[in-house]
């Protein structure tokens, strides 16, 4: 799709724009969940990975909401459509050599490091973890976010050949930005700083994806093979440790 250029003073409103649509679906998520526990106080007692699918749905439902909002109904701009491509095999090596690369540095960070399995069951990590959360985070970040942003595709940064468009790098800031909350949960400064650093680089990846193949589904196949790697790599450490 083609768009006019747009001015620097309109580009910067849009991309504010996006960013106060995006928190916008997290207070919906809030809200969702402050409903929730309200219907069912045992919530607050609840397992971690009950925790983790009541957030994560709130998510799906606050991205939704605005999607649907924005897009006047007309979802299929905003990726929620099959891919124009699949280059499964790229976004295989990269994905998974990339969350290999960066799981290997996080062994050899001070502490305890960061377990994405740990509370969770294998069954609870294949769909809490690899399959639920990535499809509600890339629907906001590389649904929601980066798709209101594609009047600027036009813009952005070269990295050798390969052109980082300001919706991509937005989707991406916003994605990492998210997990400082993690700060609030008593995790060390310098790990929480080393994940969002790794989340920053993965959702450049999903982005980059989202945007070449104009659908959701390759940017969540990203996502899910960043966590798979992880997993699998964090187990493997466990075991051997």
């Amino acid at each position: 799709m083609d768009f006019q250029p747009i001015s620097p003073g309109k580009a910067a409103l849009r991309i504010i724009a996006a960013l106060l649509l995006g928190v916008a679906a997290l207070l919906i998520a809030v809200v969702f969940n402050i409903i929730l526990v309200s219907l069912h106080p045992a919530l607050r007692e609840a397992p971690q990975w009950v925790a983790g699918l009541t957030t994560h749905s709130g998510m799906l439902v606050g991205s939704l909401a605005v999607i649907l909002i924005v897009s006047r109904g007309r979802v299929s701009t905003y990726g929620l459509r099959l891919p124009t491509s699949f280059p499964i095999a790229a976004i295989a090596i990269v994905s998974c050599g990339l969350s290999a690369l960066f799981n290997g540095i996080g062994w050899f960070l001070p502490g305890e490091g960061l377990s994405f399995v740990a509370e969770y069951s294998f069954l609870q990590t294949v769909l809490l973890i690899w399959i639920y959360a990535s499809v509600a985070e890339e629907l906001l970040t590389r649904g929601l976010i980066q798709s209101f942003l594609a009047p600027l595709t036009a813009y952005g940064l070269a990295i050798g050949k390969i052109h980082i468009s300001v919706p991509v790098l937005v989707g991406a800031v916003f994605f990492a930005a998210m997990h400082l909350m993690l700060l609030t949960m008593g995790i060390a400064t310098h790990t929480v700083l080393f994940v969002v650093a790794f989340t920053f680089v993965g959702g450049l990846v999903a982005g980059y994806f989202r945007q070449h193949t104009d659908s959701l589904i390759p940017a969540i196949v990203v996502h899910a093979l960043f966590n798979v790697t992880g997993s699998m790599l964090d187990l493997l450490w466990q075991a051997q440790g």
